[in-house]
């Protein structure tokens, strides 16, 4: 099994990567409310990073 470290350095978008440590860093302290923060936190930027990115994707129709 993979530990969540390798995962963390795993996640692709450079901007959730330290919001991700940092929530495990709280699990890891046993702030688990922290943590839960963290996470969707992160979670939630990760979610409207790639919608931002899908949307620049996305060629106007012409018509």
């Amino acid at each position: 099994m993979t530990d969540v470290e390798t995962l963390i350095r795993q996640v692709w978008s450079p901007d959730v990567r330290p919001l991700a440590d940092e929530a495990w860093r709280y699990y890891n302290a046993g702030a688990t409310r922290a943590c839960i923060t963290a996470i969707w936190t992160a979670i939630t930027v990760d979610i409207i990073t790639k919608l931002v990115r899908m949307a620049d994707d996305v060629v106007p129709r012409s018509g």
